[in-house]
């Protein structure tokens, strides 16, 4: 009996597509634990390292933010009347 010595067509492309996506899987499984794991990475840095800048900004902003609560108190105090900037008009005209 003689055995055939020919490649099982069906078979070889099965097993090729089956590779190739197991092969992007593991691309993608991949690339993404290493995005996960840069995140959490970078998250740690600033964490260790605080913006300065922007403490030093948000504090310039609190310490303005008072002058508008003094402001605030005193326009209660006068009844929600403002200091007016012009002369107090006569309040008779002498003609």
């Amino acid at each position: 009996m003689a055995m055939k010595q020919e490649a099982n067509t069906p078979i070889v492309l099965t097993i090729g597509a089956v590779s190739g996506l197991l092969i992007l899987v593991i691309y993608f499984g991949v690339e993404a634990w290493f995005r996960q794991e840069e995140k959490i990475e970078l998250d740690a840095q600033w964490d260790m390292s605080p913006n300065t800048w922007l403490m030093d900004m948000r504090q310039t902003q609190k310490s303005h933010l008072g002058g508008i609560d003094e402001a605030m108190k005193k326009v209660v105090q006068t009844g929600g009347k403002l200091p007016s900037t012009q002369p107090a008009a006569p309040s008779a005209r002498a003609e």
